[in-house]
C-alpha cells in the first residue's frame, strides 16, 4: 500500500498487495456511510474471507479523526469486529474554512484562513493520530512490510493520511515534514481551492495540474508516499499519470449513472478507465446517497467500476487454475510438468514436490526411473508413459502448484477409480482451504459437499442451493440424484 521508490514497479493489483479494499466506511464513519444491514448479514462467509484477507479501508475520518479532541470510541475494537487490517485515517487540511450552506448545497470554503492556522490545525490532528495509535494499540504503517506483519499478528493497522494539502502553504519541504510524522498517505486536493491543481468542486484556474502540484507528486514518489487524486479533475489525473513514478489511488468515489452534472464527486466512465489505464487503484464509495446497502454497494458499485475500468488480465490470469477434463501432457520432465504450474517457480523443486503429494502424485512419481528428471513420453528415450489417472493427477498438482486463490475445476477425477475419487473429495477442501474452487461436474458424489450448487439445463441457471435445499425442493436436481443413485442401489437382475 506505501513504500519507497523501489515498489514503483508495481501494477494495480499489486500496489494493493493482494488486498480487499474493504471501504466499509458504514462500520467506521467516513466521508458516507451506507446506513443498511451490516456485511455479515447480508452474507455470512464475508468475515471469514475478510479475516483471510488483507483488507483496508483506504479513507475514513473514523474516531473523531477530522476535529475531535479526544477518540469517540476504540478504533482498534471497531477493526477487529469488522475484520479490517489497515484504516487509511485522514483529516481534512482545510477542515477549518469548509461547510456545506446551511440551506444546502456543495461544501465549499466559506472564510479565508488566518496565518499558520491550517498548518497548525494539521499539527493537532496528526497529534491526535499520534495517540490514537498509542492509546488503542494499533499499528502504524511506514513501510509495506508493517502492513503484512500487522495482519499476520491480528493488530490493527493506521496508515496515516492527509486530505488535501492546505498545511503547506506552498512550501515544498513540509511534505518530508509531514512524511516524519509518519503520513504515507497525501490527497492533493479538497474543497478549499488549491495551489496543486484543479479540484471537481470547483471551476477549474489551472488547467489540471500546477506546477506545484507536480513538484509534490514528485516529492512524494522520493519519499515513499502513495498519492491520492481523489476529488481531482480529469485533467488534472491525466497530467498526474505524466508526472508520477508509481502507482496512485483515487480513494473514495462512485461511477456516475449517466452524465455528470456540474461540480459532481463522481466520475465518468473515461475517468475511471484513465485510472485503470495509468496504473490506478479505485476506491469506490459507499456513499448512503449512492447505495441502499451493501449488496448494493458490490453490485451497483463496485461490479459497474469493474465493468467499466477492466482488470489487469496479467494478475487476473495469475489468480485462476484450471484443470480441464481433456488435460494437456506435457512431454517435459516429471518435474516439470508440474511446475508448468507456475513458469517463474520453475526450479522451486520443493514446491513440486508438495504439490505433488498434496495431489497424489509423489508416490508414482518417487518410483520413477529418475524420480522427478524423468522425461514423460515415449517420443523421448527413456521416456516413460503414464496412466490416464496418473496423467490428471499431475494436472491436478500443476494447479497445486499454481497456488492461485481460484480453482476451476472441470470433472478432475473423470479419469480417477472410484476409491481414488473418494479418497480426493475427502481432502479437497483442506486442500484448498482459503480458495474459491468451481467444481465442474455430471457425477453426483462430486458436488455432495460443495457449499453451493448451481444447476444448468441448456445453457440456462435453473436451480440453485446446497444438496439438502435441492432435493427438499424436489426439482431437476432432486430427479437427476434419485436417478444417478438408483442405479448403484438397484440389485442385478
Amino acid at each position: 500500500m506505501c513504500g519507497s521508490r523501489e515498489e514503483a514497479g508495481l501494477t494495480r493489483r499489486q500496489l494493493l498487495g493482494g488486498a480487499a479494499a474493504a471501504l466499509g466506511a458504514w462500520g467506521l464513519g467516513g466521508c458516507g456511510g451506507i446506513r443498511g444491514r451490516r456485511l455479515d448479514e447480508l452474507d455470512p462467509r464475508v468475515p471469514a474471507l475478510l479475516a483471510a484477507a488483507t483488507s483496508v479501508d483506504f479513507h475514513t475520518h473514523a474516531a473523531g479523526a477530522g476535529n475531535a479532541r479526544v477518540p469517540r470510541f476504540d478504533l482498534a475494537d471497531h477493526m477487529r469486529r469488522g475484520h479490517l487490517t489497515a484504516v487509511c485515517l485522514c483529516h481534512s487540511a482545510d477542515g477549518p474554512v469548509i461547510r456545506r450552506p446551511v440551506g444546502g448545497g456543495r461544501i465549499r470554503q466559506y472564510r479565508d484562513p488566518l496565518p499558520g492556522e491550517l498548518q497548525a490545525h494539521t499539527e493537532r490532528r496528526l497529534a491526535f493520530m499520534d495517540a490514537l495509535v498509542a492509546e488503542h494499540g494499533m499499528t502504524r504503517v511506514l513501510t509495506p512490510d508493517d502492513l503484512e506483519a500487522a495482519r499476520v499478528a491480528g493488530r490493527p493497522a493506521l496508515i496515516g493520511n492527509i486530505e488535501g494539502c492546505q498545511f503547506m502553504d506552498g512550501r515544498l519541504e513540509r511534505v518530508g515534514e509531514v512524511y516524519a510524522r509518519g503520513i504515507r498517505h497525501l490527497q492533493l486536493v479538497h474543497y478549499m481551492p488549491s495551489d496543486l491543481g484543479d479540484q471537481q468542486t470547483e471551476d477549474p484556474r489551472w488547467g489540471g495540474l500546477s506546477p506545484l502540484g507536480a513538484d509534490v507528486i514528485r516529492e512524494c514518489n522520493r519519499l515513499g508516499i502513495v498519492v491520492d487524486v481523489a476529488h481531482g479533475t480529469f485533467e488534472l489525473v491525466q497530467q498526474a499519470a505524466a508526472v508520477t513514478t508509481a502507482p496512485f489511488v483515487l480513494s473514495h468515489t462512485s461511477l456516475a449513472r449517466g452524465p455528470l452534472s456540474a461540480h459532481t464527486r463522481l466520475i465518468s466512465a473515461e475517468h475511471a478507465r484513465l485510472m485503470a489505464q495509468v496504473g490506478g487503484v479505485i476506491g469506490v464509495w459507499p456513499s448512503g446517497s449512492s447505495f441502499v446497502d451493501a449488496r448494493d454497494w458490490v453490485a451497483a458499485g463496485i461490479a459497474r467500476m469493474v465493468d467499466v475500468a477492466g482488470v489487469d488480465p496479467t494478475e487476473l490470469q495469475k489468480s485462476i487454475a484450471v484443470v480441464f477434463q481433456d488435460f494437456p501432457q506435457y512431454l517435459f520432465s516429471a518435474g516439470a510438468n508440474i511446475g508448468m504450474g507456475r513458469v517463474e517457480a520453475l526450479d522451486d523443486q520443493a514446491r513440486i514436490e508438495r504439490a505433488a503429494r498434496q495431489a497424489g502424485a509423489h508416490e508414482f512419481v518417487d518410483r520413477l526411473p529418475g524420480g522427478y528428471q524423468t522425461m514423460l513420453g515415449k517420443m523421448f528415450e527413456g521416456g516413460v508413459d503414464l496412466s490416464t489417472g496418473q496423467w490428471q493427477r499431475m494436472a491436478l498438482a500443476r494447479a497445486f502448484f499454481r497456488d492461485a486463490p481460484f480453482i476451476i475445476l472441470d470433472e478432475p477425477t473423470a479419469a480417477l477409480d472410484a476409491r481414488a475419487e473418494h479418497d480426493l473429495f475427502e481432502s479437497i477442501r483442506g486442500l484448498f482451504e482459503g480458495r474459491t474452487v468451481l467444481l465442474i461436474s455430471h457425477r453426483f458424489s462430486s458436488v455432495l459437499s460443495a457449499d453451493r450448487i448451481f444447476v444448468l439445463k441448456d445453457g440456462h441457471l435453473i436451480e440453485q442451493g446446497t444438496h439438502a435445499d435441492l432435493i427438499q425442493a424436489a426439482g431437476h436436481y432432486a430427479d437427476l440424484f434419485t436417478l444417478q443413485a438408483s442405479a448403484y442401489l438397484a440389485g442385478p437382475e
